[in-house]
C-alpha cells in the first residue's frame, strides 16, 4: 500500500485504522479509487486472520512503510496463484481472484491475454467496469486455432463486451509452420495492469480454470516483469503480428 499510494493517503487510512480498536469495527471501503478500494479489502482480509493485533500496530506499519517506500519502489513482490486443492502448507492467492485483483485495479490500460474463453461473465462484468472507468482495455485472444478450425469464437461467451474493448488475434498466416496444414496457438494466458501488476498462469479464461482445475501461475507486483509484458505485446500490435479482430 505504501508503495501505491500516496503518503497522504496512507495518512488518512492509518487514522481512520485509530478510530476503531477492532478489526470489525474498521470501515475503510469509502476509498476514492478501484485501487486503493483493492488494497484496503487485502489488508482487512489479512488484519482478520490474526483478530488480536490492535489497530494502533497497523496504522503504525502503514505509517513506517509509507516512510521507507521511496528506498524499496523498485522492489518486486512475487506470490504464488493457485486453483486446486489447498494443503494449507503453502500460502496462495487463488487463481480466480488474483484475475479479478488485476482487472478490479487498472486505472489506465488493462492487457488480457487467453486462449480458451468460456462461461466467464463475471470477467466480461469486470473488463465493462474498467471501461467505464476509462481504463484502455486491449484482449490478445484465440480465434482460429493451430489448424485454422477453432470450434468457438471467445467473443460469445465474452457477449454484451463494451464496444470500445480494442480485440487482437494472431492471424493464421503469420504462425510458424508446425507441419502440413498446422501452425502454432496462442496459448499465453496473462493480465497485466498498468505495467505494474501481472499475472502469469496455467488458466485460461473458463469457469473450469478459475473454478474447478488445478492450475498455477504467479502474481508480479513491481519492478519491470509486468512493464515488459505490455511492452512487448504492444510491440506485436506495433508490428502488425497481432492485428485487431473484426467486431
Amino acid at each position: 500500500m505504501a508503495r501505491e499510494l500516496s503518503p497522504d493517503r496512507v495518512e488518512h487510512l492509518s487514522a481512520r485504522l485509530l478510530e476503531s480498536p477492532v478489526v470489525n469495527g474498521i470501515d475503510l471501503l469509502s476509498a476514492p479509487s478501484p485501487r486503493e478500494r483493492m488494497l484496503v479489502d487485502r489488508l482487512i482480509g489479512l488484519w482478520k486472520t490474526s483478530p488480536g493485533l490492535p489497530a494502533h500496530c497497523v496504522s503504525f506499519a502503514l505509517l513506517a512503510a509509507s516512510r521507507t517506500a521511496g528506498q524499496v519502489a523498485a522492489l518486486q513482490t512475487i506470490e504464488l496463484a493457485w486453483t486446486g486443492p489447498s494443503t494449507g502448507i503453502v500460502p496462495a492467492r487463488r487463481i480466480d481472484q488474483a484475475l479479478f485483483e488485476v482487472v478490479a485495479s487498472s486505472e489506465r490500460e488493462l492487457l488480457v491475454v487467453s486462449y480458451a474463453v468460456f462461461n466467464v461473465p463475471v470477467v466480461r462484468n469486470g473488463l465493462n467496469a474498467a471501461v467505464d472507468r476509462g481504463v484502455n482495455v486491449e484482449l490478445v485472444l484465440e480465434f482460429e486455432g493451430a489448424e485454422g478450425d477453432q470450434t468457438y469464437d471467445p467473443l460469445v461467451a465474452l457477449h454484451g463486451l463494451g464496444e470500445s474493448v480494442r480485440v487482437y488475434y494472431w492471424p493464421f498466416a503469420k504462425r510458424p509452420n508446425a507441419g502440413p496444414g498446422k501452425r502454432g496457438f496462442i496459448h499465453v494466458k496473462a493480465a497485466v495492469a498498468d505495467r505494474n501488476l501481472a499475472l502469469i498462469s496455467s488458466a485460461n479464461l473458463t469457469s473450469y480454470a478459475l473454478e474447478a482445475n488445478m492450475e498455477l501461475g504467479v502474481l508480479i507486483r513491481g519492478a519491470s516483469v509486468p512493464d515488459r509484458i505490455a511492452r512487448h505485446f504492444g510491440q506485436l500490435i506495433q508490428e502488425g503480428i497481432l492485428e485487431p479482430w473484426p467486431r
